[in-house]
């Protein structure tokens, strides 16, 4: 499937003027970095925004991603909280509530579901029409808008801030549908480290309510 690319002239002409390649090659490069890389780790600092809350929230953890479909992130700050997915099944911990809310993962919802979305192994050129974002370090970074070809999904938008010289991904944003912004930063980022599968798998504390959630039902 050729890539199907999204461009305003306006975007284009300031894309040109800070010495961009052309989207179609950025992209191809990305997805050869993102290719791969079949792992990091990183720590983060999330900022959530808009939707369905009336106040921002800024919180940090640590994140490890390992292809296909596993990841744990770890929110550090008060509101402490666990997301595991070992590639079949997503657990959203949140100790304080004594809660565990368990999710299936089926190739529908890796593809669907933006905090999947680094986990994935899927094709950018093919999923997504890109085009240059006016954000970020324009010296150190590229930032990329990518938006699904599909509506089966339950963000809108993400945004990619890449390293120039790296291709790494230092920022991602993504839009829900209710309108909600979610922005992470990493520092720290390790690529393809060395990560134990033991990492992804989670087990339920003992006196935690178990809430079954199935995406599709």
């Amino acid at each position: 499937m050729s890539i199907v690319v999204c461009l305003s002239i306006d975007t284009l002409s300031t894309a040109q003027s800070l010495g961009a390649p052309p989207i179609e090659q950025l992209v191809e490069d990305l997805q050869e970095k993102f290719s791969s890389v079949q792992g990091f780790s990183a720590r983060f600092e999330h900022r959530y925004s808009g939707g369905l809350i009336t106040v921002s929230i800024t919180e940090t953890g640590t994140v490890a991603i390992k292809k296909p479909g596993k990841m744990r992130w770890t929110y550090e700050t008060a509101d402490r909280k666990v997301y595991v997915s070992d590639g079949r099944t997503l657990y959203s911990h949140f100790p304080a509530d004594r809660q565990v809310i368990v999710t299936p993962i089926s190739s529908e919802t890796q593809t669907s579901t933006a905090a999947l979305f680094l986990t994935d192994e899927g094709n950018l050129l093919e999923d997504f029409a890109a085009s240059y974002e006016e954000r970020g370090n324009a010296e150190q970074s590229w930032t990329i808008r990518l938006i699904p070809h599909s509506g089966d999904t339950d963000y809108e938008w993400i945004v990619l801030t890449v390293d120039r010289l790296s291709l790494s991904i230092t920022g991602l944003s993504t839009e829900d549908l209710q309108g909600g912004q979610s922005t992470y930063v990493f520092t720290d980022l390790e690529e393809n480290p060395n990560l134990p599968d033991s990492l992804f798998q989670f087990e339920i504390p003992e006196n935690t309510e178990v809430i079954s959630s199935d995406p599709f039902g």
